[in-house]
């Protein structure tokens, strides 16, 4: 006999407007050869940061360019803001949620300046 362990499936939704951009054209071979895992990118077209599913903030980098969230099944969902943008220490972003906050999806977590 084999026992299979039930998969569940984790709905993503976009955590900002724009178009969607396949990850690898992205001008960043970290992102490009997806040395961080899947995903996709999203070139914005506000300065919105949205969660992109139910969960827990698990990490905020100091510079608040990049955000974790672990779903309720243990999935931890990475949303990385801009190329470069770690030599910004935080300028130009605002943090609209804090590491250990419940979040749902299409709850702001970041705002961001384009410019």
């Amino acid at each position: 006999m084999f026992f299979r362990k039930k998969v569940n499936e984790l709905e993503i939704f976009k955590c900002a407007q724009g178009d969607i951009v396949p990850i690898e054209n992205v001008p960043d071979s970290v992102f490009a050869d997806k040395l961080l895992g899947d995903g996709i990118a999203i070139n914005p077209s506000d300065g919105e940061i949205i969660s992109p599913i139910d969960g827990q903030v698990v990490m905020i980098q100091d510079s608040l360019h990049a955000i974790g969230i672990q779903s309720e099944d243990g999935i931890e969902i990475l949303i990385h803001v801009g190329l470069d943008t770690v030599e910004l220490k935080g300028e130009g972003f605002v943090k609209k949620v804090n590491i250990n906050d419940r979040v749902n999806k299409g709850q702001p977590i970041v705002y961001f300046d384009k410019e």
